[in-house]
């Protein structure tokens, strides 16, 4: 059963199937579960895995490389990337780059979404963090991490099948200082987080997956009785946001959400931890 709202699906499902280019999942994604599903998985075999696409290993060297992730020596090699990063979260790294490769956000049209890439690799680092504040297990810890990584690809989706309409919508939201996702919901009926929900849903990723991405902007829309990946993702991606356009006062954190979590009280600390990961990151990139 979808996680969306059956009217609000319905709009989405349309959308989607009128994108001539919806990106598909890669074999290389498949060749990697299948591979992480067999009793002799090894860093050393997945290592191979992804270095059998060309275009996959910068992407990989550059998001463990990232000062979000807080790998103090740079990193050269595919396999140590794998051992730092975690197989399931390298995993859903090919899959992020594949999608972002098949609808190019560098041309023209798609300006909106320039620099979607930076803010999902630091969206991941930051959300990796947090979860690791909380004492996640690792499952969770990765989850988090993914979901960063996945919690825009509705915008690239939109930016891709509407253009120039779609740049319209965030150069208003941008004057008018409104959240993109309300000024979507306003002309289009939904949101990018939701288009991008339905994608990994056709896909048949995990449902909190789904989810995290889902709800990143309004996680009280869902009925949570603890930390999960979509608490990290919705505070990363507000804490990212506020730090990058200085612009806090456009820009929601659910605090009822996180008080019915009894999280309210660490929005202060998980400041620090994203401020001190930025300067981090402005310092190695300066």
């Amino acid at each position: 059963m979808s996680i969306l709202e059956s009217e609000r699906k319905k709009k989405v499902d349309r959308l989607i199937d009128q994108v001539k280019s919806l990106p598909s999942l890669p074999s290389l994604y498949l060749e990697l579960v299948r591979e992480l599903r067999s009793p002799m998985v090894s860093v050393r075999r997945v290592g191979q895995i992804i270095s059998k696409d060309l275009g996959m290993t910068p992407k990989l060297l550059q998001l463990v490389n990232s000062a979000y992730f807080g790998i103090s020596r740079e990193v050269t090699s595919v396999e140590r990337a794998v051992a730092l990063l975690g197989l399931n979260l390298v995993r859903d790294c090919v899959l992020v780059t594949h999608i972002f490769s098949q609808l190019d956000p560098s041309r023209p049209e798609m300006s909106s979404v320039a620099g979607l890439w930076r803010h999902s690799m630091s969206c991941a680092g930051l959300a990796r963090q947090v979860a690791r504040n909380e004492g996640a297990d690792n499952g969770l810890v990765e989850l988090a991490a993914t979901a960063g990584l996945l919690h825009d690809v509705g915008k690239l989706i939109l930016a891709t099948h509407l253009g120039e309409r779609y740049q319209s919508l965030y150069e208003l939201a941008r004057q008018e200082q409104i959240e993109l996702y309300l000024v979507e919901e306003q002309y289009l009926g939904f949101n990018h987080a939701e288009v991008g929900a339905s994608l990994l849903e056709r896909w048949g990723l995990p449902r909190e997956l789904v989810a995290a991405v889902g709800f990143h902007h309004q996680p009280g829309l869902l009925a949570e009785k603890g930390f999960s990946a979509l608490t990290a993702v919705h505070v990363a991606n507000y804490f990212d946001h506020a730090l990058e356009s200085y612009a806090a006062d456009s820009l929601q954190v659910d605090r009822s959400y996180l008080s019915s979590l009894e999280l309210g009280d660490r929005m202060s600390e998980w400041f620090q931890t994203a401020g001190s990961m930025r300067d981090q990151h402005l310092a190695r990139t300066s």
